[in-house]
């Protein structure tokens, strides 16, 4: 008699697994599909655009390899946030920095890929390189424009605030509070930069991977998940 509830329960579990994992694979796949020309969302309704993605999915899912890449990005950047409006000014350097580097190497993995570099380079390209060179000379070996001066200037302002946090490179004072204020001054001066930042990799992925058009498919499989569709194209 027990088996039918506690089966029910599995299936149940089962659902919810399955449902969690779609939330992570059909943006990423949809994504993809953008990415490399294979749907076009403009002048289409949201309804239509997931239905264009459903559509290709079903016609070509034994030919299509997707990556389930877990993106950490998306929970370091609001905890980057916290701890900057809490004054935790290291911390919020922390992570801010390592927000940075999860975009830039999502980001050239998925250049790399359009232009079928080994996988085994680009692991070897994303271990190696630098984050100043992953934003310079690599961009330029990718044909895209490197970043410029300013951006360069503020991630690494913010990388070595994270860097002496992590590795406890603050050099011996004598306890002034002058100093100390200057200290920290220095360090938020260069975190008001940090959102800038979160803009512009934002806006370079978008241009670069999804000719603009990124968020607009998004958003429709957002909608498309609240059971919510627009009726005319935008």
């Amino acid at each position: 008699m027990s088996a039918k509830p506690e089966g029910a329960a599995l299936g149940r579990e089962r659902e919810e697994l399955l449902e969690k994992v779609g939330k992570i694979v059909f943006p990423q796949a949809a994504l993809k599909l953008l990415r490399d020309g294979l749907i076009s969302i403009e002048g289409r309704t949201d309804e239509q655009i997931v239905d264009d993605v459903l559509s290709y999915l079903r016609s070509n899912l034994k030919n299509t390899t997707f990556g389930l890449v877990t993106d950490h990005a998306t929970s370091i950047l609001p905890e980057a946030r916290k701890f900057f409006r809490q004054g935790e000014l290291e911390l919020s350097a922390l992570y801010f920095a390592t927000y940075y580097e999860h975009r830039l190497n999502w980001i050239i993995v998925q250049i790399c890929e359009t232009k079928r570099i080994d996988p085994r380079i680009i692991k070897q390209l994303l271990r190696e390189a630098s984050m100043r060179a992953k934003c310079t000379w690599v961009m330029a070996l990718l044909e895209l424009s490197p970043f410029p001066k300013e951006k360069l200037k503020a991630i690494d302002e913010i990388s070595e605030v994270r860097n002496s946090f992590i590795h406890y490179k603050w050099p011996i004072e004598s306890g002034d509070a002058n100093t100390s204020q200057s200290s920290r001054e220095q360090i938020l001066t260069s975190l008001n930069k940090a959102e800038s930042i979160v803009r512009y990799l934002r806006d370079f992925e978008q241009r670069h991977l999804y000719k603009g058009q990124g968020h607009r498919l998004l958003r429709a499989l957002a909608k498309r998940r609240r059971g919510s569709h627009t009726s005319e194209p935008i």
